[in-house]
């Protein structure tokens, strides 16, 4: 009589909690659109053409997309904030802060059209190389 013997282990790890507070999706659609854009439910195509059908689903993907772009430029810029100091830019950290949603609405369609990075646009704005540099020091850590 042959028997296999089986050992089975169980893995689980803890992870810090993510202190970034995320903007609300609802801030850029409406309650319908999100459940629409993740689920399919309610159907909001109902009645409608295949070009009307395109411009809303391209108006929903604008409105994603942007929301997703706000809450990534806003986790960066907090880096950046906390990395004030180490920046040494020419202006002082509460314009700095204060700058951080103009600047997003300044450069939006340059990031989402053009591909232009967050370090490039603030760099442009701030007329430095320091942002850039910061986040390809590899000293600090950050690569992005």
């Amino acid at each position: 009589m042959n028997k296999e013997i089986h050992t089975y282990y169980t893995y689980s790890e803890t992870y810090p909690k993510i202190e970034h507070s995320f903007i609300l999706l609802e801030d850029y659609m409406t309650m319908d659109e999100v459940k629409f854009w993740f689920t399919g439910k309610p159907d909001m195509l109902k009645g409608m053409n295949g070009i009307e059908i395109e411009d809303y689903i391209s108006d929903l993907d604008g409105k994603y997309n942007k929301w997703l772009f706000k809450n990534y430029w806003n986790a960066m810029y907090d880096v950046l904030t906390e990395n004030f100091d180490v920046l040494n830019l020419s202006v002082a950290k509460a314009d700095f802060i204060e700058a951080r949603d103009s600047l997003f609405e300044k450069n939006f369609s340059k990031i989402e059209n053009e591909g232009m990075l967050m370090a490039e646009c603030l760099d442009n704005h701030f007329k430095t190389n320091k942002i850039t540099l910061f986040w390809k020091d590899e000293t600090t850590g950050h690569s992005s």
